[in-house]
């Protein structure tokens, strides 16, 4: 868990970016031919989130001082994939992580968000307008993008000044931020500051929550990329299967929820088709998984269910340059009817014993579709 997500939670990486990049048997081409041959990966993908979904991918989750929010995302009309980008990779020791995210000065996307138990929503139209870099996929470090939507000068139309522009630069190895309402001066925040602003957010919102509001939305859907790429990884290397959680007895002292005693739940990733390859469908399934994290204080738990529908990848000279799940009939990620769960707690020491009660941190709903390209230069 990053320190700074302090406003809207989200979990920390499910599935570490841990197997082999460069050499695998893969399940076959886009024509869905099988290749028996190793088959390399890129260094750098293309990535393209199309958002134009009747069930619209959204996120129920709380800010840094209890507020529990709705945030619904989808496209803007003439952009279906409106969130786009790239992930870098690096090999170290035979092992592949994601270096870093940048979302690309062509996204542009719409928040609209809920503060529980307000009906009305404000709605944050975000365009990127300098490509935004994530360091290991994670924080932002420079770029820039705008936050339109509300009329922020009360003047009874949104123009542009009411524009909120954010950006974010290094000042002595740390990220600050400079936030801008249309012409008005600029204030700097560093970036925890500037996260903690969502911090007891509500339906009406400063322009300075706004700006943090659209910032956190941009990195729910970061973790998206990175959680499909790994989801990705994980069937190119055919690690399929059920593993079980971490044993936790003494999560039962808080939560009636997991009576009588927690032994740890399942994680089960499974091929719903005939064969992995081309065209597969694949279901992960999670009952009340625990993973005890040992370089963390803060473990999650895992529950509910995400479907990965009509894979896709393309082979061409041996390099894997499409992969994902778009460009055929029901293709896309699938968040089950109750969604998928995420539960924290702070532990004590390496025994993994819980010093705090478990909380609720977010839960996944709705669809969308990803791929990942061969990027143009």
């Amino acid at each position: 868990m990053t320190s700074h997500m302090k406003c809207f939670k989200t979990p920390g990486r499910f599935i570490v970016l841990s197997v082999c990049f460069l050499c695998f048997s893969c399940g076959g081409e886009g024509g869905g031919n099988d290749v028996d041959d190793e088959v390399s990966y890129l260094d750098t993908y293309a990535f393209s989130v199309n958002l134009d979904s009747d069930d619209l991918f959204r996120i129920e989750t709380i800010t840094g001082e209890g507020s529990e929010v709705r945030v619904v995302f989808s496209a803007l009309p003439g952009f279906p994939d409106g969130f786009k980008g790239n992930i870098t990779l690096d090999e170290v020791d035979d092992e592949v992580s994601l270096s870093s995210l940048a979302v690309d000065d062509s996204t542009i996307f719409r928040a609209t968000v809920y503060v529980y138990p307000e009906e009305t929503p404000f709605v944050l139209d975000i365009d990127v307008n300098e490509t935004i870099n994530l360091e290991n996929g994670e924080d932002p470090v420079t770029g820039g993008f705008t936050v339109s939507g509300m009329d922020n000068d009360a003047d009874g139309d949104t123009d542009a000044d009411d524009v909120v522009h954010v950006s974010f630069r290094q000042d002595a190895g740390a990220t600050v931020v400079d936030l801008q309402l249309g012409s008005y001066p600029e204030v700097t925040y560093s970036l925890d500051e500037f996260m903690d602003l969502t911090a007891g957010l509500d339906a009406d919102p400063s322009w300075q929550e706004q700006a943090a509001a659209a910032c956190a939305s941009l990195e729910m859907l970061s973790y998206e990329v990175t959680f499909v790429a790994d989801t990705i990884m994980k069937i190119e290397s055919e690690d399929l299967g059920t593993v079980l959680g971490d044993s936790n007895a003494g999560l039962a002292d808080f939560d009636d929820y997991f009576v009588p005693a927690p032994t740890g739940g399942s994680s089960a990733f499974t091929c719903e088709s005939e064969t992995v390859g081309h065209g597969a469908d694949f279901l992960l399934s999670c009952d009340r998984y625990w993973k005890d994290d040992p370089d963390d204080n803060i473990d999650t738990l895992i529950d509910g269910s995400v479907q990965f529908e009509n894979y896709f990848l393309t082979v061409t000279d041996m390099v894997l340059t499409e992969v994902g799940f778009d460009w055929s009939d029901g293709a896309g990620i699938y968040y089950g009817e109750e969604g998928l769960a995420y539960y924290e707690t702070n532990q004590a020491g390496s025994s993994g014993t819980p010093v705090d009660d478990l909380w609720w941190t977010r839960t996944v709903h709705g669809s969308y579709r990803l791929m990942f390209l061969q990027p143009d230069n």
